[in-house]
């Protein structure tokens, strides 16, 4: 696998393939938006300081895309495309500044044939941006303790943390595990004295202002958010072992078994060497801790395989080091052989479950994607057929993926209303805008899951709900899948003026 001629040629036709062949697949991609892509697109039509969950680059982001008129399912994901092949850039160059080309392009394949970097490049999640900037702060603060250094490289440094911080509330520990890493270094700890140091990363905090002044507004409720994360629970000790290994097997599943596993032992083998250089000193303090800790997490909650994926870059790249420095031959073949299988599972999977008939079946990894497409096609042919449509709300109860989804997918793309409950806790940023007014001054057509229970205050809202005889109806395979009934609200007289 590794070639002959130029190695830093060679990375960049790899890269400028893997792109290439990305854009192609995502063209052809058969599966519509998840409900975070949806909800995230729904972001970007009322851009904010912030958001219920996450800081505001992902809604600027998608503000960005609603701006270029890019509201399809290829524009939203063509982002994460560039930022996937931005993170294999980055692996690459690190890589080679830590070790040698050849480490460089190994961990840079072993990254790119992992089912996670498959997934980062396909799916609009707030992973793919977190993990590009994570992995070129990584790149950056290398260079500029351990490298030449200069002026360039710290004001890149600057920009990957506060552009992170903006991402995702894990960018927070980055600044942390630096300032360990000088610390543990006898010839970097003076640094630790000088002012700019502390003052670029002040800098790098300014860039929370604004999802700050959001939350003082909406009582910090995304801090609240982000502590129920780590809510143990009540489950059993027999049911958190399951959900223990659980994690482990998809942590393997995702990275590829023989990086995951190999990689670990690096860390271990890292750590019986921890002073040798500070090359592994660097790459094990940005990943055997936070390991350690998600490992620790996986005993007591359930942990979401998604949680430690940055931490995994610096194993994937230690590993690559070692594999280069004892020309482990057989385990690199087998790496990259694993890894490739797995890849090219990761992007048949959508084309082999249609053609096997598994479609919305447990063994369908799209199940929570599909038919949704479809549901806004049948509400909008509805809607056609609605004498004054301009002048009804569309309503929908249920959760926030449902009403993303339809607004979406529905021609049009019409603003959904939630009917949120003022006595009932926010639950998503749905409840933090405006929803369907208590009293409502014009018609709705409602939409529902066919069997869920209308809220209990309908009857203060509307004075009538009339159900309709259309019903939306997706099936796969002669079983149903989706059903939506659909009802007509007609609201109370308004006052008028006498």
């Amino acid at each position: 696998m590794t070639g002959q001629g130029n190695p830093s040629n060679r990375w960049l036709y790899w890269i400028a393939g893997i792109t290439a062949f990305r854009i192609i697949y995502l063209a052809i991609f058969p599966v519509g938006l998840a409900g975070d892509e949806a909800y995230y697109w729904e972001w970007g039509r009322q851009p904010d300081w912030g958001y219920f969950s996450k800081p505001p680059y992902i809604g600027w982001q998608m503000a960005v895309l609603h701006w270029l008129g890019w509201d399809t399912t290829f524009g939203i994901r063509l982002p994460s495309v560039l930022y996937a092949s931005g993170l294999l850039v980055a692996v690459y160059w690190l890589g080679r500044s830590l070790f040698r080309p050849e480490a460089g392009f190994t961990a840079m394949l072993l990254v790119a044939l992992t089912p996670g970097n498959v997934v980062q490049g396909l799916i609009a999640t707030i992973d793919s941006p977190l993990l590009f900037f994570w992995a070129s702060a990584l790149l950056t603060s290398w260079n500029l303790f351990y490298g030449k250094g200069g002026l360039r490289w710290a004001v890149l440094l600057i920009l990957c943390l506060g552009l992170g911080n903006l991402t995702k509330q894990m960018m927070l520990v980055f600044p942390l595990l630096l300032l360990v890493v000088l610390a543990m270094d006898p010839m970097k700890r003076k640094g630790l004295a000088d002012w700019r140091l502390w003052a670029g990363w002040a800098v790098t905090l300014l860039f929370l202002l604004p999802p700050l002044y959001w939350n003082s507004q909406h009582e910090w409720i995304t801090f609240q958010h982000t502590g129920e994360h780590f809510n143990r629970g009540d489950a059993s000790a027999l049911k958190q072992v399951g959900r223990f290994f659980e994690f482990v097997l998809a942590e393997a599943f995702i990275l590829n078994p023989v990086l995951y596993f190999a990689g670990l032992g690096a860390l271990w083998g890292a750590t019986r060497k921890f002073g040798d250089n500070a090359q592994n000193r660097f790459l094990w303090v940005f990943s055997a801790p936070a390991i350690l800790v998600f490992f620790f997490l996986a005993t007591r909650q359930r942990v979401n395989p998604n949680w430690p994926a940055v931490f995994y870059l610096p194993m994937a790249l230690l590993l690559s080091g070692q594999i280069d420095a004892l020309a482990e031959h057989k385990l690199r073949k087998a790496a990259i052989a694993v890894g490739f299988c797995l890849a090219f599972l990761t992007y048949a999977f959508a084309f082999l479950i249609p053609m096997a008939h598994l479609e919305g079946t447990k063994m369908d990894i799209f199940k929570k994607f599909r038919g949704y497409d479809e549901c806004g096609r049948q509400l909008g042919e509805f809607l056609q057929t609605v004498p004054e449509r301009d002048n009804m709300d569309i309503v929908v109860i249920g959760h926030r993926y449902q009403l993303c989804q339809f607004a979406f997918n529905t021609p049009g793309q019409p603003r959904t209303l939630a009917w949120n409950d003022p006595e009932a806790p926010v639950t998503s940023q749905y409840g933090i805008w405006e929803g369907l007014p208590h009293v409502p001054a014009r018609p709705a057509i409602v939409v529902i899951q066919a069997g869920a229970p209308f809220p209990k205050d309908w009857g203060t809202r509307y004075k009538t709900l009339a159900k309709l005889p259309r019903t939306i109806e997706i099936g796969y395979n002669g079983k149903l899948f989706r059903r939506y009934e659909l009802y007509q609200g007609t609201p109370f007289p308004q006052d008028t003026p006498g």
